[in-house]
């Protein structure tokens, strides 16, 4: 889906949308590549110049390019809620401006196991209302699924657990009557699973670096696995985040 940024003379710059993408300002249009995500980005500075830029065409508003608009010395990644700016061979990564609020991070832990309370967050979500409709695909699926499956019980069990108002702690205790009960071991086989997609096995050659493109990351991202993937577009990853969690 594509988005076109109009305006002339600094903000507010209003999006008009699905079209075809175009920067009218102040150089001339600019198509944009097309992203995972249905939603682009502004990033506000602190001059509240919004602005939008190809990882193409390197385009900078004049305000960060040294006084010429159409300056290559950095680029911008734009992807989901996440947005990267590249300068002179370094790369800051900064949150965009569609945090979730209320989801968890695949490393957030339930009794010992990772991923369990993110899956949990995104039931609540939903049910409020206030999941982005890009997840919505993947509900159930993906590592939803595979963490149900696990723990021997379905994933819309699961998901009438959580919708009645049990926590985290409780909908597992739920999945430990009603399915199998994890042994410490079958926990760090689980953790070691999830947390290490994606690095040496069948994603890693064609998935994650397509994913990384789908995501607007840049190619040295250095994402390696899909927890980092997810950590990154949701604005949370950082070097050791996977050290940090296996403490």
């Amino acid at each position: 889906m594509y988005f076109a940024l109009e305006g002339r003379a600094g903000p507010p710059w209003a999006f008009a949308k699905p079209v075809t993408a175009a920067i009218a300002a102040p150089t001339p249009p600019i198509v944009l590549r097309k992203f995972r995500r249905p939603l682009a980005e502004l990033v506000t500075f602190s001059s509240r110049f919004m602005f939008l830029m190809s990882r193409e065409y390197g385009w900078l508003p004049k305000s960060l390019s040294g006084g010429n608009p159409g300056s290559r010395r950095g680029f911008a990644i734009l992807g989901g809620r996440n947005f990267a700016w590249r300068m002179g061979g370094s790369c800051a990564a900064c949150p965009g401006i569609m945090k979730i609020d209320g989801i968890s991070g695949c490393y957030e832990k339930t009794r010992g196991m990772f991923y369990f309370a993110r899956m949990c967050s995104k039931i609540r979500l939903h049910a409020e209302g206030r999941l982005p409709e890009d997840y919505f695909d993947m509900l159930g699926q993906g590592f939803d699924g595979r963490t149900c499956r696990y723990l021997g019980v379905s994933y819309e069990a699961v998901s009438e657990q959580v919708r009645a108002g049990r926590t985290n702690e409780e909908v597992l205790d739920w999945c430990d009557q009603n399915g199998c009960r994890l042994n410490a071991e079958e926990v760090l086989i689980y953790n070691s699973f999830m947390s290490k997609r994606g690095w040496r096995d069948d994603e890693t050659d064609e998935f994650i670096p397509a994913q990384i493109g789908n995501y607007g990351l840049p190619g040295d991202c250095g994402a390696v696995t899909d927890f980092d993937l997810i950590e990154m577009d949701e604005g949370r990853w950082y070097p050791d985040m996977w050290r940090d969690a296996w403490k």
